[in-house]
């Protein structure tokens, strides 16, 4: 039997994961006062790491679900509609599991980016080993103004900030998707 793969999923994962990155990555560049480059390089880095985290946890968890929600995942995933036989409690399920999902991609995400300042900063730090003494204090100096980004608190704000704007973004797509499958009939 030849492999079904769920095209439009990865379709709308792969939309949703650009407009996410050119979201962030603009919040970032404001919140941060980060230059552009920077900014998406960073907004990509952590949406690509939260997603590969998130599908590579609804991998591991959906043989734990009950098979009624079991069900429902794989239909809305394969054929864009949750079946007809939902079990009692699906949609508070469902509510909940948005908002964990949320600060879960909240966390990896803020994770995500001070790794990535850790891994940055280890590949300054080589790269002025051969500089001059004179360089490394205009770079010392140049941290230590604050004019390269702000500190945890301000970040986190910022993150949890670029998150929300994103998470409104996909929910206005899904929501125009829903209307574009459903049309108000008048």
């Amino acid at each position: 039997m030849a492999p079904v793969w769920p095209l439009q999923t990865v379709v709308f994962q792969i939309l949703f994961l650009l407009v996410v990155i050119a979201v962030e990555g603009i919040v970032l560049q404001r919140g941060l006062k980060l230059n552009r480059k920077t900014s998406m390089q960073q907004a990509a880095s952590i949406n690509l790491l939260s997603t590969i985290v998130g599908w590579w946890c609804f991998f591991a968890l959906h043989d734990q679900l009950p098979t009624g929600f079991q069900g429902q995942m794989i239909s809305y995933i394969f054929f864009d509609h949750f079946s007809e036989d939902k079990p009692d409690n699906f949609y508070a399920l469902i509510a909940i599991s948005v908002i964990a999902i949320f600060f879960i991609s909240f966390i990896i995400k803020l994770a995500g980016l001070r790794l990535l300042k850790i891994f940055l900063e280890l590949a300054e730090d080589q790269g002025t080993a051969s500089k001059s003494a004179s360089d490394e204090e205009k770079s010392l100096s140049f941290r230590r103004s604050g004019q390269r980004g702000s500190g945890g608190e301000n970040r986190a704000m910022v993150v949890l900030i670029a998150n929300s704007c994103s998470y409104s973004a996909i929910l206005l797509l899904l929501f125009l998707r829903f209307l574009y499958v459903n049309p108000i009939s008048g």
